[in-house]
């Protein structure tokens, strides 16, 4: 009898040791843990300039744009997009084909590829279209590889984007643009923080408006944005920034619907509204 209570009791001891804690996985081994869920988001938003790889296209802007990421649908996650700019009465520059106004749809595709060498590493293609334009703005398309890293004080962030022109060889982005940046943000209260961003774009023929396929530096920007978590899927982001552009650099006097003014150190604001579900 006494036998039986002592291997009974040893069984026991035995179970615990290699279930471990009920809710927890058994020692030795990895939970299991459950797939990623897919995720989408709605963003509306005003901008006072809608500025394009550094160069103004439109002066009181709204837009809508649609995301959704497929966590599970191939090896890695993909985001497809929809986006539609609408101008105010500002002035379309002659990047994108077009005076007083107008709308630019633009249709994009994201492949988040993994993590190498500690950069967060994402392919995208875009495609973008106009309306209102008549003959001359031609879609066009780019190809872009964004790398992220956290360096403790700050991200870093990298984007390089090669235009693949349209139709009109001579008048489509056909050519790199670089942009770096490093960005921190300032945690406020659970739901209020402020991010920081500052950086310098490098341009190689990508703006053909201005700098007819010649390389330079093309401008340097500065973001502040305040997104303010309204509910756990809602966030409001006001925001402002800058956009300066020395003597000489690309964007330095560039041609805006026959203003040399509006290219050439930008201040600009604006806020949008975004909902995840």
């Amino acid at each position: 009898m006494k036998k039986s209570i002592l291997f009974g009791l040893i069984g026991a001891m035995t179970l615990g040791v290699n279930a471990g804690d009920w809710g927890k996985a058994p020692v030795g081994k990895s939970p299991i843990s459950a797939p990623a869920e897919d995720q989408g988001s709605v963003e509306l938003g005003f901008m006072s300039h809608y500025i394009f790889r550094g160069m103004v296209g439109a002066v009181n802007t709204y837009y809508a744009d649609v995301n959704y990421t497929f966590e599970n649908l191939t090896v890695v996650p993909i985001t497809i997009g929809a986006a539609r700019y609408t101008g105010g009465d500002g002035k379309w520059s002659d990047m994108f084909g077009a005076y007083d106004g107008g709308t630019r749809m633009v249709l994009s595709a994201e492949a988040a590829l993994g993590t190498f060498a500690g950069f967060d590493t994402v392919l995208g293609l875009s495609h973008y279209s106009h309306e209102d334009y008549g003959n001359y703005a031609q879609p066009f398309m780019d190809v872009s590889l964004e790398l992220t890293r956290s360096l403790g004080f700050a991200d870093l962030r990298l984007l390089t984007v090669y235009g693949l022109a349209g139709s009109y060889q001579d008048e489509r982005p056909e050519g790199l643009y670089t942009e770096l940046a490093l960005s921190r943000s300032f945690g406020i209260t659970d739901a209020l923080a402020v991010i920081v961003e500052g950086g310098l774009a490098y341009d190689s023929g990508y703006n053909w408006a201005y700098d007819s396929g010649g390389s330079d530096f093309n401008h340097y920007f500065f973001k502040a944005t305040l997104p303010i978590e309204l509910k756990s899927n809602v966030t409001f982001s006001p925001y402002v920034g800058f956009n300066g552009s020395p003597t000489g650099w690309s964007t330095d006097g560039a041609w805006n619907n026959g203003s040399t003014n509006d290219q050439s150190d930008i201040f600009h604001a604006g806020a949008s509204v975004e909902i995840t579900f």
